[in-house]
């Protein structure tokens, strides 16, 4: 199985979201960020 999350900035409260799913065996996780900073909020 393949997952992926695509969000428009690295958060810190996400963090614990994506530790989980990277956990699920047989998985591929990609996280996808659709800006670099905050100021594209």
């Amino acid at each position: 199985m393949k997952i992926a999350i695509i969000t428009n900035v690295k958060v810190p409260y996400r963090n614990l979201q994506i530790e989980e799913f990277a956990k699920i065996e047989n998985t591929e996780f990609a996280a996808y960020y659709t800006h670099k900073d905050v100021i594209g909020r």
